[in-house]
């Protein structure tokens, strides 16, 4: 079995008003879902 390789990241609204917590295994395809202009991230690698 191949090691595999997940991200969690966090996302907030640009107002503050919403906060997103995730897991993903392709963190590029996760970041270009959401609009840019409405969310900051801070991804953080989990090996």
């Amino acid at each position: 079995m191949g090691n595999r390789q997940f991200w969690v990241y966090i996302l907030a609204s640009a107002s503050g008003n919403a906060m997103y917590i995730g897991v993903t295994n392709n963190l590029e395809n996760r970041l270009q879902s959401i609009d840019p202009a409405r969310a900051v991230s801070s991804p953080s690698n989990i090996a």
